[in-house]
């Protein structure tokens, strides 16, 4: 070729390439679905040859799936048995605090209860020991009373005594404990008769040593038994009859008396 023709095909270049251009680019709709045709109609084979390469794949990764799956699983299991146990462990420590705790309430209960019934038996004796003093001061004043009533009958009875030389000694200690000289004596009607005329002279010998006159005054005193003594004015005055002499002992007498019976009875809870 000469070089006049190749300077012939580049002045067409450019215009035949703008027809080439034009005419592939014209050509490539029909093309390109018919090139997509022929894809869309290769692709079922293409896939089944795919899935059959899958296919033949599958066994190895099945394998490190259930690998996979069996690795989970045992950690899973461990994790489940750290669990079960940690959880054993808290419930048998819970168990043994509330036993702990059950213990100590249970104790504390106990405790209570025991306090509880010790001073429930405290107030009881101490009832016991009030209502023991109670019956017992009652039954001691009533073996006072008893004796009270006793010694009156007896004095009045004027038995298991010499009465004429108990009046004698009783009207001698009155004149000892008063002044003066002369004296007058005061008896019951029952004991006028009967001691009015010997009674001054056996006053007189008790009261030997001293200058008096004793006179017995006639009209009987209201005294059962005992005698009555005043000097002649009549400012000094000495009952010793025995009703008005027995009330002024009683007081030392009803110690004395009760003394005795305190010491034979039993202490408070003795033989209970």
């Amino acid at each position: 070729m000469t070089a006049a023709d190749n300077a012939g095909m580049s002045d067409a270049n450019p215009r035949d390439k703008s027809q080439n251009a034009r005419g592939m680019s014209d050509a490539n709709p029909r093309d390109k679905s018919q090139n997509a045709r022929g894809m869309s109609d290769a692709n079922p084979r293409d896939k089944s040859q795919n899935a059959r390469g899958m296919s033949e794949a599958n066994p190895r990764d099945n394998n490190q799936s259930d690998r996979l799956c069996q690795e989970i699983l045992g950690d899973a299991s461990k994790q489940a048995e750290r669990i079960r146990r940690r959880a054993g462990r808290e419930a048998g420590e819970f168990v043994a605090k509330a036993k702990v705790e059950a213990q100590k309430a249970r104790d504390q209960r106990l405790a209570e209860a025991a306090a509880q019934a010790q001073r429930a038996r405290d107030l009881i004796l101490a009832r016991v020991g009030v209502e023991v003093g109670r019956m017992r001061a009652a039954r001691t004043e009533q073996v006072l009373c008893d004796c009270l009533d006793a010694a009156r009958k007896r004095l009045a009875e004027r038995g298991g005594f010499d009465y004429g030389d108990r009046l004698a000694a009783l009207a001698a200690e009155a004149i000892g404990g008063m002044a003066g000289r002369r004296f007058v004596l005061e008896l019951g009607a029952a004991d006028l008769a009967a001691f009015a005329a010997r009674l001054p002279g056996e006053v007189l010998k008790r009261a030997a040593g001293r200058d008096i006159e004793v006179t017995v005054l006639p009209e009987p005193a209201k005294i059962g038994a005992g005698v009555i003594v005043r000097d002649a004015d009549g400012r000094q005055v000495w009952d010793d009859s025995f009703e008005a002499r027995l009330e002024r002992l009683w007081p030392e007498l009803r110690l004395e008396i009760a003394r005795r019976l305190e010491d034979k009875q039993p202490e408070a809870g003795e033989g209970a």
